[in-house]
């Protein structure tokens, strides 16, 4: 079996070695690189945040469907958005009822809280699965899907001036 240099793409990317830590070595051109995909990511991050906080579900459906996305994968895409803060939010419940039992996982290192936080996804997948299911039968009960371009009732008007109250 030959030797070959062990690469991450985004650090050792070319260019002469400045440090090299457990036969990995990296590169000013590397490191630079690695700095701007991670700010690029930290910025879509930060944009996508303020989107879905500014935004309105109902209205991004709306909005969707008028970009001709099929109405149950537009609504699909803002209930997965909904669903998200209460999975966290649930986690947040199962931690904090774990930490009251003496299993805390924060006081740990980063790799080992990855190892520790196993434990606490069963609760959370038979939470998550319960609510989904909660949510399916709603549906249901409301006929979600009779209509195949969705609900008549809301219309998207043009955001313009709004009249003062004085």
């Amino acid at each position: 079996m030959s030797k070959r240099k062990r690469r991450i793409q985004a650090l050792t990317r070319g260019g002469e070695a400045l440090v090299t830590v457990g036969g990995v070595s990296l590169s000013q051109e590397g490191i630079l690189l690695g700095a701007a995909i991670t700010l690029r990511v930290l910025n879509l991050a930060l944009a996508m945040t303020n989107f879905f906080a500014s935004v309105h579900p109902v209205r991004l459906a709306i909005a969707l469907t008028r970009l001709k996305l099929p109405f149950k994968y537009a609504y699909t895409t803002v209930l997965a958005l909904r669903f998200l803060p209460l999975v966290t939010g649930e986690l947040r419940n199962i931690q904090n009822a774990q930490k009251a039992r003496g299993y805390d996982i924060e006081q740990e290192s980063f790799l080992a809280r990855g190892f520790k936080i196993m434990p606490l996804m069963a609760p959370l997948v038979v939470v998550s699965l319960r609510r989904a299911s909660n949510i399916a039968l709603a549906m249901d009960l409301r006929a979600f899907g009779a209509h195949p371009t969705g609900p008549q009732g809301t219309q998207l008007r043009p955001l313009g001036r709004r009249a003062s109250v004085s």
